[in-house]
């Protein structure tokens, strides 16, 4: 039987063995509720502040700072802004959001659901590596901007945003920050204090927690906050793995993705591979391969247990974001994106490698002959 090739780790990555070991433990033994006033509900207290002290620690954040456990990334991001909504907007009347216009879905819904109760929003262009136009960003502040949300890296082009400079026009102008750090914790190092945005959510399941698991850093305190304990706690070991490896994971990840972007234009001459010459995460790669439809492609690898990504479900199109980015029509609906984890291999990507030229090939030669 084939083995699965997994390289679509922007969507979801297989949780690790420690974490789900942890929750285990919560299931069959630490079942109770913190609200239980005897010991079942007592003996959590610890595990409790043990894993926000982890969490504090490892993200940088300061005891100024609050932390509110969310199922999953998406959750974390429209919890945000709907309670931005009822916090900020409605005392204030700023009902000006912004975002770009490479957001994601989650991103997008949410603002347009706060579009039906008053708010307004605008979608910031990017330029051709995909990143935020500042200029662009400066001349959409108006009096009424309220808050700024995007997402610090794209999961699908691995295009890092310039957030410090994000950051610095927002402040000047008394614009509030969300940063999605969706692909970007356990990716490369993070301090929430140091980058001085007011929100920061992530999504456990791209660092190897089952699914459901998410949160949010944010300067004010919230109306209020509960903890799954056993997710509370996943989460810390998860955020904990990743960070340990995560020199290790930049340097390994960014050298098998680069070899595999050079055997791929080794053979195949006119595949174009996209945002080579941007600050990008270390193991995302979105190639193009002119002639060739996406979708027939990725179907032929999905057959053959190669799996990748044209983006959909949690985020828009990946030619939806490219032709924002000003890449053609035809070079848009022929990119994949392809996402690596330290679970990744270099025989992995060889045999990968194989079946991706050998299809393209077999598509190719099947569109020359219509």
């Amino acid at each position: 039987m084939r083995k699965e090739i997994y390289l679509d780790h922007h969507t979801i990555s297989r949780p690790s063995p420690a974490v789900i070991e942890r929750m285990t433990e919560y299931f069959r033994h630490k079942w109770g509720t913190l609200s239980a006033p005897h010991q079942k509900g007592q003996e959590l207290y610890e595990d409790v502040d043990a894993a926000l002290k982890k969490l504090y620690h490892l993200l940088g954040a300061s005891d100024r700072s609050h932390f509110v456990l969310t199922a999953g990334g998406s959750e974390a991001i429209f919890q945000l802004l709907i309670n931005f909504y009822i916090d900020d907007i409605r005392e204030t009347g700023r009902n000006h959001l912004l975002t770009s216009s490479i957001e994601e879905a989650s991103i997008l819904l949410s603002m347009s659901r706060l579009e039906e109760i008053g708010s307004m929003t605008r979608l910031l262009p990017v330029d051709e590596k995909g990143r935020l136009k500042l200029d662009a960003l400066e001349e959409a502040i108006k009096p009424k901007t309220a808050l700024l949300s995007i997402s610090w890296a794209n999961a699908l082009t691995g295009v890092i945003q310039p957030l410090s400079e994000i950051v610095q026009i927002c402040q000047a102008h008394g614009v509030k920050v969300h940063v999605n750090a969706s692909s970007m914790v356990g990716k490369l190092p993070i301090s929430f204090e140091e980058l001085g945005v007011d929100f920061l959510s992530f999504d456990g399941d791209k660092i190897h927690t089952p699914q459901g698991i998410g949160g949010i850093f944010q300067r004010k305190k919230p109306r209020e906050s509960s903890h799954h304990v056993a997710a509370l706690s996943a989460l810390s070991l998860a955020v904990e793995e990743n960070l340990q490896r995560c020199e290790q994971f930049a340097m390994e990840t960014a050298r098998l993705r680069d070899m595999f972007e050079a055997e791929i234009k080794h053979a195949l001459p006119d595949s174009v591979i996209l945002f080579q010459e941007a600050d990008r995460l270390p193991h995302i790669s979105a190639i193009a391969f002119p002639g060739v439809m996406a979708e027939a492609l990725l179907y032929i690898l999905h057959r053959r247990q190669v799996y990748a990504s044209l983006g959909g479900g949690q985020y828009q199109k990946l030619s939806s974001q490219l032709k924002s980015c000003g890449v053609s029509e035809e070079l848009s609906h022929s990119a994949l994106s392809f996402a690596l984890s330290h679970e990744t291999t270099e025989d992995d990507l060889a045999e990968a490698l194989d079946i991706i030229v050998s299809s393209v090939r077999k598509l190719a030669t099947l569109s020359e002959a219509l």
